[in-house]
């Protein structure tokens, strides 16, 4: 009656800039699980990640980590459809103070999102839909000003799982030492 699933995977791991590792070990791997349980319209998971990275000098550890929980409700309301998702991660990362490699962290992320839907409850159906989320992030909880938060209201319409033009608003709050975005220094901006 619960629906339990039970998905894992193992991945090659990658560089910060994405490129794949050229070796497959037991530092350089990724692993993930997701299990989760839906009594009724709620579906709740729990996860866990094992990030590997390259050796490099001054690695505090060869492996990072993240656990997670999240949950989500789809609910027909009346002539409308509900739909709610929420998730929390926790775990470790080498986004240490300034970003500097070797300087690990532990981080902490969360957002929330909330939508109302007309029509859409067939493929190819026409559907209008309000949105709005909030996100926050901290990259290292033993510094300040490590934060990046945002918000995002918007509409989709389109045809369901065919189509869909979406146009939102956004706002972005930065801490003063977020991570930077590349090698050359850029950082994030409010």
């Amino acid at each position: 009656p619960f629906e339990p699933k039970l998905r894992a995977g193992v991945f090659q791991g990658s560089q910060a800039d994405g490129s794949l590792l050229r070796s497959v070990g037991v530092y350089e791997t990724n692993l993930a699980a997701r299990a989760s349980i839906q009594p009724g319209p709620v579906e709740v998971g729990v996860s866990g990640t094992l990030i590997g990275t390259p050796p490099y000098a001054g690695a505090g550890v060869g492996r990072y980590w993240m656990v997670g929980a999240d949950a989500s409700l789809e609910s027909p309301l009346g002539p409308f459809d509900a739909r709610v998702w929420t998730d929390f991660a926790y775990g470790l990362s080498f986004q240490g103070l300034y970003g500097e490699r070797g300087q690990d962290a532990r981080f902490v992320a969360g957002r929330g999102l909330f939508a109302i839907r007309l029509g859409g409850r067939e493929g190819g159906a026409p559907y209008a839909e309000l949105f709005g989320m909030a996100e926050g992030v901290n990259f290292d909880l033993t510094a300040e000003h490590r934060t990046l938060s945002g918000y995002v209201a918007g509409i989709n319409a389109g045809m369901w799982d065919r189509l869909r033009l979406t146009l939102e608003v956004e706002r972005r709050d930065v801490g003063n030492y977020s991570p930077t975005l590349s090698s050359g220094g850029n950082q994030l901006r409010e």
